[in-house]
């Protein structure tokens, strides 16, 4: 038993290197999109209230404000 359990150890480690060798010859992209499994996603999703609405958008101005201020005041 522990004979066919050493060659399947030695399978799995030869499979790995070639697979190893492989992705490293190949481009980043390609390789990150073949380790990937597809994910499955459940989203729970509700309208906001026109006061939600309105306080994200007061964020969202005062965020955008502060952002353009710090990266476009300096170059003034």
């Amino acid at each position: 038993m522990s004979g066919k359990r050493r060659l399947l150890k030695e399978l799995k480690v030869k499979a790995l290197e070639e697979e190893t060798a492989k992705a490293k010859s190949l481009p980043l992209a390609e390789v990150a999109s073949r380790s990937r499994k597809p994910l499955v996603l459940a989203v729970a999703h509700r309208r906001q209230t026109p006061e939600e609405q309105r306080r994200f958008n007061a964020a969202l101005d005062v965020f955008l404000s502060e952002w353009v201020r710090q990266h476009l005041g300096p170059h003034e």
